[in-house]
């Protein structure tokens, strides 16, 4: 089966899921976990990778790229920009880095 791109998925509803399995039905957590790490071991990566490590590495480079921490903030759901900072591993030294500070 080949999948296309969906040319409706810009009219759908915010609220609608991005992801659906072949038979349908919503990919959860747990199967999307599943199919990385199978993906993973497929290709010969060593580590333990799922779909939260996928996440946060996202992130990470986003931040690495430039974007602002109050713009990850709000694709995460983070309630403080420090719960963003600690969840992508950034320390104080690097972030003193980006504001030319001492600490």
């Amino acid at each position: 089966m080949r999948y296309q791109h969906d040319p409706y998925l810009r009219l759908a509803d915010d609220d609608a899921y991005l992801f659906y399995s072949r038979f349908g039905e919503v990919l959860t957590v747990p199967t999307l976990t599943h199919l990385v790490k199978t993906w993973s071991q497929a290709v010969g990566l060593r580590g333990n990778y799922g779909s939260h490590s996928m996440r946060e590495t996202w992130g990470w480079w986003q931040y690495k790229r430039g974007k602002p921490v109050p713009l990850l903030m709000e694709a995460y759901g983070h309630a403080t920009q420090k719960q963003t900072l600690d969840y992508l591993c950034i320390q104080a030294e690097e972030v003193a880095e980006l504001y030319d500070l001492e600490l």
